[in-house]
Parts: structure tokens; sequence; C-alpha cells
């Protein structure tokens, strides 16, 4: 079975299906061969780096590597792009920052993937919600709306009592779609922190 496989056919196959990233039971579905064949295939592309290895079972085209952000909603499900990663991704803070940084209703955990570390903090299922299905280069990933973004993040500010950032731009959220996050979360220190927020983009 394995010889009916060929790496140009492969690469075609996945590419023309938009598939850039699949775990050995999807190659199996998508090519009609046997786990053992599967199996065989993978790790020998991975070993000449035809593939690349973003966890245990689940790998990607090294030719066309997916977006961090597709990856990052990939290892770890159920997640979404949010915290700083979203707040750099709206421009509400101007750092870039090194961890992809997700919310999931899971275990908190982390990855190495690429030489990237994707991050994921776990939150309540009620609070499990405010993201959407964004695109950017023709791949679709799911992401924090931006008021959903910021509170997530002073959400864990207040939990671990870090300092929040300094050069959060609130200009440009909904104070509407802010005030109704704050009747969700109902935080009172998280209140104190959006109205200071407020308060200091009123001053500037």
């Amino acid at each position: 079975m394995v010889k009916k496989l060929n790496l140009l056919f492969v690469q075609q196959k996945l590419s023309e299906s938009n598939i850039l990233i699949f775990s050995p039971r999807e190659f199996q579905r998508i090519f009609d061969v046997t786990p053992f064949a599967t199996s065989k295939f993978i790790n020998q592309y991975v070993q000449k780096k035809f593939f690349l290895k973003l966890k245990n079972g689940l790998y990607c085209l090294a030719l066309v590597e997916p977006n961090l952000f597709v990856i990052a909603n990939k290892i770890y499900q159920p997640s979404y792009i949010s915290l700083e990663t979203a707040l750099a991704f709206y421009n509400i803070i101007p750092e870039k920052t090194y961890s992809i940084t997700s919310i999931s209703s899971k275990d908190t955990r982390s990855f190495m993937a690429m030489d990237q570390d994707f991050s994921y903090n776990k939150i309540k299922k009620s609070l499990f919600t405010g993201y959407v299905l964004a695109e950017q280069n023709n791949e679709k990933f799911l992401i924090a709306e931006p008021e959903k973004a910021l509170m997530d993040y002073l959400y864990y500010a207040v939990r671990k009592k870090s300092e929040i950032n300094g050069r959060i731009n609130i200009s440009q959220l909904s104070k509407k779609k802010t005030k109704q996050w704050q009747k969700i979360f109902n935080d009172s220190l998280i209140d104190n922190l959006i109205s200071k927020l407020y308060d200091e983009s009123r001053a500037n």
C-alpha cells in the first residue's frame, strides 16, 4: 500500500484540499491506506524533513507552513487565540509576544513546536466564549473579539496578581461590548482595572 503513495502526490492532494495540518487518522482517511502504511510514510518523510512534527499525532507540510494561529488552534483543542497575542493582533498593546497565547476549557498547558512556544490558559466553561473565526492570508483561525481578549487578559492579571501592561490602548474598543462582558465576568477587581484604563484614556 505504501508503494501507491508518493510524496509529490501526497503534497499536491493535501495542498489542494487545503489541509495544512493533519493527524495520522486524517491521513489514513484521505489516502485510504492502512494505519501501518500511514505511520511508515509519515515517519519516513518527517525524517527527510518534508513533513514537520508539531506534536505527537499532529503534522504539517514543510513546504507550506501554516499560520502560527492556525497551529495554535490545532495543537490543543478546544482553544482560541487570546490574551497578549490577541491584544497585539488588534494593536491594543504595541508589543509582539514571543509565546502564542490562547484560552482553553481544558487544563493549562504549554507546547513547543517549530521553535515557537504555545501556551494555553484554562478558563471555566461559562467564559469559554466571545471568539470569532478570523482569516489571514486565506487561513482561518479562532481568536477572541477585542473586548473579550482584554477581559481574558485582566481576568488572569487579577488571578496571578500581575501588573498589567502600561501601554494598553482601549480607544478603539466598544464600551457597550466591554460593559456586557463585565456583567458576565462579574468581578469587581476587573471592573476597577477597566475604570482605571478608561480614566487614563480620557487623560491622554
